[in-house]
């Protein structure tokens, strides 16, 4: 079996900072949302138009998620890539009850916990805009409630 690091935060929480520090070997998964400026595509993320999204009802699709107007999602052959994945919490909810990934993957979920105060300016800081930052906000506060319901080691920044 592979041992899976699931981490994940809320936004601007440090995921991919934590990741490139640790030099950690992060899983590369797929994403319709804009490149930022020091992404690489098929490094960072395999970078999609909003029309090459995969039927997600397709067995090879792990986990998928619409954060925003952005679609996210994984293939179990993308899992091969790395140690670690970056993920939300309704991925994390989807994996955790994937029957094929059970059976070849040992997950370790890792939420990283930071102050509002710190998510703000670390998004303003690589160039959000106010609105989007409002929105992922909100997005978080709805799509992080369910983190106490799953077993994690909590990073507490």
């Amino acid at each position: 079996m592979k041992n899976i690091t699931l981490l994940c935060g809320k936004s601007g929480s440090g995921k991919d900072y934590i990741s490139q520090a640790l030099d950690l070997k992060l899983i590369c998964t797929h994403t319709t949302r804009p490149k930022r400026s020091y992404e690489i595509n098929g490094f960072h993320k395999w970078f999609h138009k909003f029309l090459d999204t995969p039927d997600f009802n397709d067995w090879n699709v792990l986990a998928h998620t619409l954060r925003g107007e952005s679609y996210y999602w994984t293939l179990i052959d993308d899992m091969k890539s790395g140690d670690v994945y970056i993920i939300d919490v309704p991925g994390i909810k989807a994996i955790l009850n994937h029957e094929y990934a059970s059976y070849h993957f040992k997950f370790k979920v890792v939420y990283l916990d930071c102050p509002l105060h710190k998510r703000i300016i670390n998004m303003l800081k690589r160039g959000e805009k106010v609105i989007d930052i409002i929105k992922r906000l909100y997005i978080d506060y709805k799509d992080f409630k369910p983190i106490k319901n799953i077993k994690h080691t909590r990073i507490k920044l």
